[in-house]
């Protein structure tokens, strides 16, 4: 199972390109990507939540009103989409939740580019964080931040970015039964 993220193209963004989107490569292979959907692996619940926001409420404050009131929008269907995903009844301790983004706030959303505008800043997404911490699940896994593989803990729940698979990154994840 994998998750879309901003460098993903679907099938809508390649119509006028000569390029196969990725719901046509990950047809081919068996993996299936889950936009907003839960499935069920032996004991786990794998909790699929596929997207890329951009700007968020942090960079706000000096935008237009019709900027504003877009990107509000967009934050108010992507809490909503969590919602959605989150509010079916699973045992949260058996839950995998993959996502493209970390969760805000955890040392893997951390920028470490010293040349960057954004040093020393946390980009990670707020949502995922909001909702991680009220349902603990078991995992996550994530990416997005590709100069920050490794590690933490948002309470009971362990985050895993295995860093940039085209560099070579990955991580193994063994669970029990």
């Amino acid at each position: 199972y994998l998750v879309c993220g901003n460098g993903d193209f679907t099938r809508k963004d390649v119509k006028n390109y000569r390029i196969d989107s990725l719901e046509t490569r990950v047809k081919k292979t068996g993996m299936k990507i889950l936009k907003t959907r839960a499935v069920s692996f032996n004991n786990y619940k794998i909790l699929g939540f596929s997207g890329y926001r951009g700007a968020t409420d942090k960079n706000l404050r000096n935008l237009n009103q019709k900027t504003y009131r877009r990107i509000k929008k967009s934050n108010r269907k992507w809490d909503k989409r969590l919602k959605s995903l989150f509010s079916g009844r699973i045992s949260f301790e058996q839950a995998i939740f993959l996502c493209h983004d970390p969760p805000k706030n955890c040392r893997l959303d951390l920028i470490k580019n010293r040349k960057s505008p954004m040093y020393g800043k946390h980009l990670g997404d707020e949502y995922f964080l909001k909702y991680v911490r009220k349902y603990q699940p078991l995992l996550v896994i994530c990416g997005h931040m590709h100069e920050n593989p490794g590690k933490c803990r948002i309470g009971r729940t362990t985050v895993i970015n295995p860093g940039a698979a085209y560099d070579g990154k990955a991580a193994l994840i063994e669970l029990e039964g």
